[in-house]
């Protein structure tokens, strides 16, 4: 055997097992920087969601913690701010594995909106969900507003790793 034909076989071997090595360092590096990703569903379904001027209604807010191919960090000390426009009422925010924590009306704030304009707020504390376990709810209970038209509610989630994004639903107040 040649020793040219020996060299290339041997740097060929050297520089696949660097490929490997490389590539299994960065997916660890991959998996244990990863921040949580967190996705919402809202009952009533969206095409439920028409009610009479000043109704009071409850949503149920379900938040899941469905991860990525490549990693499931769990999501820890989860800060939610439940938000909807302004011309609706905030009555009652209930979460925990049993709806057990409540915060009324009276902790309700004024904040920004989402496009614009200005939102009443309730915030929820302390959430912590892992990939494997079921969505944690929440039950907004609103009044709607006494103007027909297509009103918002948002939740912006904090979690202990960083930002988890915006989810927004719509409602319909109609005559």
């Amino acid at each position: 055997m040649d020793i040219n034909i020996m060299i290339a076989a041997l740097s060929l071997v050297a520089s696949l097992a660097t490929a490997v090595a490389a590539t299994y360092v960065a997916y660890r590096a991959l998996v244990f920087s990863a921040k949580p990703r967190l996705s919402l569903t809202v009952d009533p379904p969206e095409n439920s969601r028409r009610f009479a001027p000043g109704e009071q209604t409850t949503f149920m807010i379900h938040l899941h913690n469905v991860g990525y191919w490549y990693s499931k960090p769990a999501a820890t000390e989860i800060h939610a701010f439940v938000n909807v426009d302004e011309g609706c009422d905030v009555l009652q925010l209930r979460y925990g594995s049993g709806l057990e924590i409540s915060v009324d009306e009276s902790a309700a704030k004024i904040g920004k909106g989402l496009h614009g304009g200005k939102s009443r707020y309730l915030e929820a504390f302390g959430i912590f969900l892992t990939q494997a376990e079921a969505a944690e709810s929440m039950e907004l209970t609103v009044r709607t507003p006494m103007a027909p038209g297509r009103y918002e509610g948002w939740v912006a989630l904090f979690a202990k790793e960083g930002d988890c994004g915006v989810h927004s639903f719509q409602f319909y107040v109609q005559n």
